[in-house]
């Protein structure tokens, strides 16, 4: 749709972000979305790739169960082993993205949305 047509709110108000105005939603059981956003406003400027990741400590992440080491899951992700502990304020707008499709498809899930994903 166009802009401003309220793509975003929509998004929002299925995610639990935003309560809607009126009416309800209703989603379906067992429905666990991770949800990707257009402003990578989620992203801690000042936080590494590794912490970005690894938000609990150590070095790894589980992806779909299964242990990965941090740098691993980031060369699936066209990073290189030396940005692991570089700051997300360092990445491009597009190395940002892929952080944040990183951290998402690493979370439980069985709904990924993605807000804007060609920005």
């Amino acid at each position: 749709g166009p802009n401003g047509a309220g793509k975003t709110t929509l998004l929002k108000i299925l995610t639990g972000v935003l309560a809607p105005d009126s009416g309800t939603i209703r989603l379906g059981t067992n429905l666990t979305p991770v949800y990707v956003d257009q402003s990578r406003s989620s992203l801690d400027p000042e936080a590494t790739l590794w912490d970005t990741l690894c938000e609990g400590g150590g070095d790894q992440v589980i992806v779909r169960g299964k242990p990965r080491h941090v740098v691993s899951y980031l060369r699936d992700f066209l990073f290189r082993e030396s940005q692991a502990r570089q700051p997300v304020k360092a990445l491009s707008g597009g190395e940002q993205c892929r952080l944040l499709l990183a951290r998402a498809l690493a979370k439980p899930s069985n709904l990924l949305i993605l807000d804007e994903p060609t920005n």
